[in-house]
């Protein structure tokens, strides 16, 4: 069970505070998913389209972004931009660049105070070009899931300046295929955000069963 839990330990934690999180919104506690749609594009509209930027940056902070399950920022603010081409590239990059400082912060925050706390190694690990598009395919459509992914990048002691334009790309071509789908059907969407959140749920256990699999696997290979 040690074993299991340590091999997706970023995926547990970010399992276990997002059905924390379900939990208080079922409970009426925090706002739903459809009433912080609402919220964000009231902001998104008074403020500015850069709002979204400061926005994005939280959504991608590990432990934190699980308060805008479904990817609410790309979300609303895409759909406050629908009949307008040039706003909608004007906040397609807010919410992009954004999202890379949101990576960089958890990448420093799980490398300096998440080492100390887990004991993570402390020799540099080279992570393959193919590794890196795989996971990154796998992991950067979500902004939950793209937090946990450079957070176990980060405990596994990965470059940064390495893995850092495979990110870029990888989730620069997941935000075009977002803003088109959400600047066309975002309304559909926003409405079905809760069953979203399920759906989420469900892959993220599909993954963390994968990763425990995997583990296990292979120590018993090993001995």
């Amino acid at each position: 069970m040690l074993l299991i839990f340590k091999a997706a330990w970023v995926y547990w934690l970010g399992l276990a505070v997002t059905f924390a999180t379900y939990a208080l919104i079922f409970m009426g506690i925090i706002p739903s998913i459809s009433e912080m749609f609402i919220y964000l594009e009231t902001v998104v509209e008074v403020i500015g389209l850069w709002a979204l930027f400061p926005l994005a940056i939280l959504e991608n902070i590990y432990g934190f972004t699980v308060f805008f399950p479904g990817g609410i920022v790309i979300l609303s603010g895409m759909a406050t931009t629908s009949g307008n081409p040039g706003q909608a590239l004007e906040a397609l990059v807010y919410i992009h660049f954004g999202t890379q400082l949101g990576y960089l912060i958890t990448f420093s925050l799980v490398s300096f105070l998440g080492a100390r706390a887990f004991k993570l190694k402390t020799k540099q690990t080279e992570v393959s070009n193919v590794e890196l598009i795989r996971r990154g395919v796998l992991m950067l459509w979500h902004p939950l899931l793209g937090s946990m992914y450079v957070a176990e990048l980060a405990a596994v002691r990965a470059r940064y300046l390495r893995v850092f334009p495979f990110l870029f790309v990888i989730n620069g071509l997941y935000n075009l295929v977002w803003a088109f789908v959400i600047y066309h059907f975002g309304n559909i969407l926003r409405e079905e955000g809760n069953i979203l959140l399920l759906v989420f749920c469900a892959y993220l256990l599909t993954m963390i069963g994968l990763r425990s699999f995997r583990a296990v696997r292979a120590t018993k290979l090993e001995k």
